[in-house]
């Protein structure tokens, strides 16, 4: 089976013309063209990148953008470039120059260069200047670490690449493209409906939608929906657009919550982070009166569910709310409303039992969520939790490591966390049935422990295998009769809500992938890939039937726009 792992080169200013230039030269580069045509560009950049993946089919797409650059500038530049990609493709990498985290870096740049001026035609000497700006941006990314070809041959050597790919590589999975928008919008109104039926809250939503300029999150959801539409992001990419208009459609929309979305009022006193926190609060930028570019659509998204999280988390702070905000939504929310409901859907044929069924002799829980067919147990810990953008730019091996152990092992005061709850879940089943699930020990109990995370960062290449060894070094330390014990699993939430019907109707079985896939990464040079890029190979090997309908998500449209059809 390929799964398509790929290491991602990124191909920076020195690579092409053979030494670095500062963020000052780039400034300079950038500094008399229009901001907006700047923004204009980078945005539809940005937007056809959306989902793209390592392969022939990304690696068309990247030369595809880097030829409407070159067909401006002069031949010896081009044969550069063909020789570079060359270069990387030869050594087995995949040839990168323009990817997400770049265009992010990009508009930083341009923010902090304001140019008055309209969208407009570029010259052949601007589009040139634009291209080595951006691989000046591209160095300066290369150049935040200092890997060394002799510390990646000795980690592969060693059987551990992933010491090189975690600590250097982790922040990019921050600005990999989301999965589905589906997910955010169920995500999104069951949370609102918490909000509004939660005594705790319930004093802050109706202000809370006041400042937003809407009347309920309904509206807000709608008008998310209606800028995606016009960007026509289902359709070829060539034909997506990052420039909207609702002039034809200003009777349909509320103007005054999409107009709040622009960045433009923020940029008098724009300030960059490590987070990009303006560009995700704002990710459109004004140039007319119902006109807008939209800069970045994973932000845009995130705008249906993630980013409301954090805003109604700021906007009840300034309010007075004392309470550890994300604490009790990542428990009373996601755990036992929202991840119960989807495991509900998921499972409906087996027995299922969330934490506060799933209790021991003693009656504390066994795990977050537990899933058995006939012999076959699921246990689940479930992790809504978040790692650090600030030690994640670190690229600070031990600081990364520390911060995961934390979150996946045992934290700062020693309570298991992750592997090691798994870890005491699998030793009470050697001896003992749930209160609530007696089952036939006739038959050795075939244990799949799996670790559930919403934060994208922990479904990096090599997080898996290194809790994975891990996990195994507890269980090395015990004799198991009465139960079989399969590698820890780590699964994005994303992969249940994408793939629902898929499991409720059986069409795939989530044991049988998840024996297949600890098989396929017991191979050393296989060790890293994740479950969702072994997931999409399995698929396309196994002809896996393409189900396109969510019921849920059709459900849910009809609560945000009554007369949609999907």
């Amino acid at each position: 089976m390929e799964t398509g792992n790929y290491l991602k080169e990124i191909i920076g200013y020195k690579e092409i013309y053979g030494n670095d230039e500062t963020l000052d030269e780039a400034s300079q580069l950038i500094g008399r063209i229009p901001t907006a045509s700047l923004l204009y560009k980078i945005a539809h950049i940005n937007i056809y990148l959306y989902l793209s993946h390592p392969g022939s089919g990304g690696q068309l797409l990247q030369v595809e953008i880097l030829n409407s650059f070159l067909k401006f500038c002069p031949p010896a530049l081009i044969a550069k470039f063909k020789a570079v990609i060359k270069k990387v493709e030869t050594e087995g990498n995949w040839p990168t120059i323009f990817w997400e985290h770049s265009n992010l870096l990009f508009y930083d740049l341009v923010f902090k260069n304001q140019t008055p001026g309209i969208v407009g035609h570029l010259s052949d000497t601007q589009t040139e200047q634009i291209l080595k700006a951006y691989l000046i941006v591209n160095s300066i990314t290369n150049n935040r670490f200092s890997i060394t070809k002799e510390e990646v041959d000795e980690a592969a050597a060693k059987g551990e690449l992933e010491s090189i790919l975690i600590p250097h590589f982790i922040y990019q999975r921050d600005y990999i493209s989301n999965l589905d928008f589906s997910n955010q919008i169920n995500r999104a109104i069951l949370f609102f409906d918490y909000l509004e039926n939660t005594p705790e809250y319930q004093p802050y939503i109706a202000d809370y939608y006041t400042a937003l300029h809407i009347k309920s999150y309904k509206e807000l959801l709608y008008n998310i929906l209606s800028i995606w539409t016009q960007a026509e992001i289902d359709g070829p990419v060539g034909n997506r657009r990052a420039q909207i208009s609702f002039s034809t459609l200003k009777n349909l929309v509320n103007l005054d919550y999409i107009e709040s979305l622009a960045i433009n009022k923020e940029l008098s006193g724009y300030q960059s982070d490590l987070s990009f926190t303006a560009l995700r609060e704002h990710p459109l930028y004004k140039i007319g009166p119902t006109e807008y570019i939209i800069l970045d659509i994973n932000f845009l998204t995130d705008q249906l569910y993630k980013a409301q999280v954090f805003a109604f988390k700021k906007f009840i702070k300034s309010k007075g709310y004392q309470g550890n905000f994300l604490s009790v939504k990542g428990k009373d929310f996601m755990e036992d409303i929202y991840l119960r409901s989807i495991m509900k859907r998921c499972f409906p044929q087996f027995v299922k039992l969330n934490g506060d069924q799933a209790t021991k002799n003693d009656n504390t829980e066994l795990c977050d969520y537990y899933v058995r067919d006939q012999s076959k147990v699921l246990l689940m810990e479930f992790k809504d939790i978040l790692l650090n953008a600030d030690i994640k730019a670190t690229a600070n091996k031990t600081a990364i490591d520390k911060e995961l152990h934390k979150k996946f092992s045992a934290n700062q005061k020693n309570s298991a966390k992750g592997i090691t709850q798994l870890y005491n879940a699998v030793k009470y089943l050697e001896n003992s049935d749930l209160i609530n699930d007696i089952t036939d020990r006739n038959t050795p109990l075939d244990i799949y422990p799996v670790i559930v995370y919403t934060d994208q960062s922990f479904g990096h290449e090599g997080i898996n295998k290194m809790f994975n060894k891990s996990f195994q070094m507890l269980l090395a330390g015990h004799t198991f009769q009465n139960v079989k014990v399969n590698g820890v699993t780590f699964i994005n939430l994303n992969y249940f809500e994408v793939h629902e019907a898929y499991l409720s109707s059986g069409t795939i079985n989530l044991y049988e992938l998840i024996k297949k896939y600890q098989e396929y990464v017991s191979e050393q040079n296989q060790s890293t890939t994740t479950f969702e890029v072994f997931s999409r190979a399995y698929f396309r090997e196994n002809n896996v039937v393409d189900i396109k309908e969510n019921k849920l998500l059709k459900e849910n449209m009809a609560i945000i726009m009554p007369e949609a059809t999907l």
